[in-house]
C-alpha cells in the first residue's frame, strides 16, 4: 500500500505541506509523525498520515531535522515543492525546520493556546505540579463525545510557555517593577495612562506598549495594573481548581455531586491540564453549569448530616466575587476556543481562515461590551465594579499578548485569505495591507508561471494591464469579479452561514480555476497548507488508543503499521 500511495503522490501535486509533531506513549517510547497535505488539479483537499516512527533518544534539532529528512527520502517527497511545515514552538523543531531551510511556522492552534496557557499558568513550576496531578490521575480530562484534545510534547510546552512569561516582563521596559519617586515629572502620557488604568474599558493607550510610544514610567504603571489584574485572576481560578480537584480524587464526593443532579446522565467536574488546549475553558464552563449543584453540595456539609459523612472536608465557598470573575473569563476564552476549533478543521482550507480569525478574535477581544450580558446578574453587588475593572485589564492583557505572539506572522500566511473568494474584499485587512495583500498574489502568481520577472513594488498599480503578460489582467479579474459576487443574494445567505460553508472557496476555485489559470496554481499552493499540526496531533491520539498499558509490547514498526492503515 505505501508503494501505490508513493507513485500517487508523485504525479499528484505540485506543491504540498507537512505537518510533524512528537509525542511520548504511556510507556514512554517516543515517536515523530509526518503528514502531507495537497490541493489537486481538480482542486480536491488530500491528507496523508505517512509516518509515525519511533524516535529514541534526545529531541535535538540536528536529529529531528534528519529524522525528517530521512522520511521524506521515504516517501519521494522533494523538499522544493514543500509550501510550509507546519510545527510546534518547541525551539528544537524550530531549529530542525531552519536547518532544512524549508518555509516553515508554528501551529496557529498552539500559539493560541500559549496565550492563554502564559497568561493564566502563574508560574513555570505550577505548570510542571499540574502536569504532574494529571500523571495521577487517570480521567483528568473528561472528553465530551465528538470533541478531541492532544497533548503537545511536554518539555517544549513547558519551555514555550516559560518564555511566554518572561515576554510579559520584557514588554516595553527592562522591568516591569516601580519604584514611586515624587521627584519623577508627572507627565501628560503618565496622566493618560493613570486615567486608562483607572477607567474600566479605556483601551487608548494599549497599542504603545508594543510599539514603543509610552514612556518606561507609563508603560510600567500600565502593564503593572494589567499584571495585577491577571494575577488576581488566576488566584480565583486556583481557588476553583482545588473544588475539581477534590471531586476529581474523592470517589464520596464525586457520587454526591451525581447524586445532587437531576439529569438522566450526570456530570463531573472537568480538570485543567497546562499542557492541554482550551481545558481551562473547559473546567471553567462546566463549573458554571453544575453551579447550582456545586452550591447544593458546599450547603450540604454544613449541615449535620453533611458533616458526619464528609467530616474529613474543609471547603471554602466561592464567594459573588469569585464567580463573576470566572463568568467574564469564559467570555474572554470561548473566543480562543472558537478559533481552535475552526482552525483545526481537516475538511476544508484552513490557512485562509487564519488571518481572519486572527483579527476577529483581536476585535472581539478588544469589544468593551464584552461582558455586558454576566455583568447583569451582579449588578449592584459591592464587588460589581472593581470585578468589572480587573476583567477589563486581564481583557486588554490577552489583546497585548495576542499581538506580541503573532506580530510576526508571515506574509505568506496573512495575505493569501484574499485567495478565498469570502475574504477577496479584504474586510479584515487595512488599506495598506489590500494593496499589498493584491502585489504579493501578483508576485506569486508570475513566479509560479516561471517567469523570471521582479517582484513588484508597492507603488505599482495591481490593475494595470501589462502589454507583456496580457493574461495577467484575469488576477485583476478575480477581485472584480469578487466585488459582484459580494452584492450578489446567494453569497450574502452563504456569508450569513459562514461557519457552515468553510469549503466555499475551495468550491469556488473548483467550478472557477479554468477563468484564472495564472492564479489557480495560486490557490492551489495555499489551500493545500494546513493551519496548525493538528492532523499529526490526531494521529497521536489513535496512538495512544494503540498504544495502552496491555497493549505494551508492540513496536515501533507495529506501531507505524497500524497508523498508516487507519
Amino acid at each position: 500500500m505505501r508503494s501505490l500511495l508513493k507513485e500517487h503522490l508523485t504525479d499528484d501535486f505540485q506543491y504540498f505541506s507537512l505537518t510533524t509533531d512528537m509525542w511520548t506513549s504511556r510507556v514512554m517510547d517516543s515517536f515523530i509523525s509526518l503528514t502531507v497535505h495537497y490541493v489537486t488539479t481538480e482542486f480536491d483537499l488530500v491528507s496523508y498520515t505517512l509516518e509515525v516512527s519511533s524516535f529514541p533518544g534526545k529531541h535535538t534539532g540536528v536529529r529531528i531535522a534528519a529524522k525528517i529528512c530521512n522520511m521524506m527520502r521515504e516517501w519521494d517527497l522533494d523538499i522544493s515543492r514543500v509550501a510550509k511545515l507546519v510545527r510546534d514552538n518547541g525551539s528544537n523543531i524550530v531549529k530542525a525546520c531552519d536547518d532544512l531551510d524549508v518555509e516553515h511556522f508554528g501551529c496557529m492552534a498552539h500559539s493560541l493556546h500559549l496565550v492563554v496557557s502564559g497568561a493564566l499558568s502563574k508560574y513555570h513550576k505550577d505548570v510542571c505540579e499540574m502536569d504532574e496531578e494529571s500523571e495521577n490521575c487517570d480521567d483528568v480530562a473528561e472528553i465530551e463525545e465528538g470533541e478531541e484534545m492532544w497533548v503537545e510534547d511536554i518539555e517544549n510546552e513547558l519551555e514555550a510557555i516559560a518564555c511566554l512569561e518572561k515576554e510579559l516582563e520584557e514588554i516595553g521596559v527592562p522591568s516591569i517593577d516601580v519604584v514611586e519617586d515624587d521627584n519623577m515629572p508627572d507627565t501628560s502620557v503618565d496622566h493618560d495612562v493613570q486615567r486608562a488604568v483607572d477607567l474600566e474599558t479605556d483601551d487608548s493607550l494599549d497599542d504603545g506598549l508594543l510599539d514603543g510610544c509610552l514612556s518606561a514610567r507609563a508603560t510600567a504603571k500600565l502593564m503593572n495594573a494589567m499584571k495585577k489584574a491577571m494575577n488576581a485572576t488566576r488566584a480565583h481560578v486556583a481557588r476553583f481548581r482545588k473544588i475539581v480537584h477534590y471531586f476529581r480524587h474523592s470517589a464520596k464526593g464525586k457520587d454526591k455531586l451525581k447524586a445532587l443532579q437531576t439529569d438522566a446522565e450526570p456530570l463531573t467536574v472537568i480538570n485543567d491540564v497546562a499542557t492541554r488546549w482550551n481545558s481551562t475553558h473547559q473546567m471553567i464552563r462546566r463549573l458554571l453549569v453544575l453551579k447550582p449543584v456545586v452550591l447544593k453540595f458546599l450547603e450540604f456539609i454544613r449541615t449535620s448530616r453533611g458533616k458526619e459523612d464528609f467530616s474529613d472536608v474543609n471547603m471554602a465557598r466561592p464567594t459573588g466575587e469569585m464567580w463573576f470573575t470566572i463568568e467574564c473569563l469564559d467570555k474572554l476564552l470561548v473566543s480562543f476556543n472558537g478559533m481552535t476549533e475552526v482552525l483545526s478543521g481537516d475538511s476544508y482550507p484552513t490557512i485562509t481562515l487564519a488571518f481572519p480569525c486572527l483579527r476577529l478574535l483581536e476585535r472581539r477581544l478588544k469589544s468593551s461590551n464584552i461582558f455586558t450580558k454576566v455583568a447583569r446578574s451582579h449588578l449592584g453587588e459591592h464587588y460589581y465594579a472593581v470585578v468589572l475593572k480587573q476583567m477589563h485589564l486581564v481583557r486588554r492583557l490577552l489583546v497585548l499578548l495576542l499581538k506580541k505572539r503573532f506580530k510576526d506572522i508571515p506574509l505568506d500566511v496573512k495575505y493569501c485569505c484574499l485567495l478565498d473568494p469570502q475574504f477577496a474584499n479584504g474586510e479584515f485587512l487595512s488599506p495598506t495591507e489590500r494593496e499589498e495583500g493584491a502585489l504579493f498574489l501578483e508576485d506569486e502568481a508570475i513566479r509560479l508561471t516561471g517567469a523570471n520577472v521582479a517582484p513588484s513594488e508597492h507603488n505599482t498599480s495591481f490593475l494595470e494591464d501589462s502589454d507583456d503578460e496580457p493574461d495577467f489582467a484575469k488576477v485583476a479579474l478575480y477581485f472584480d469579479q469578487c466585488k459582484l459576487l459580494e452584492k450578489s443574494k446567494s453569497v450574502n445567505k452563504a456569508k450569513s452561514k459562514r461557519r457552515k460553508k468553510l469549503d466555499g472557496g475551495l468550491k469556488w476555485w473548483k467550478d472557477n480555476a479554468s477563468d484564472f489559470p495564472l492564479l489557480a496554481p495560486v490557490a492551489r499552493k495555499f489551500f493545500g497548507i494546513v493551519a496548525t499540526s493538528v492532523p499529526s496531533e490526531r494521529c497521536f491520539s489513535r496512538a495512544g488508543n494503540a498504544i495502552t498499558a496491555q497493549r505494551n509490547r508492540l513496536t515501533g514498526e507495529h506501531v507505524r503499521d497500524i497508523l498508516f492503515l487507519h
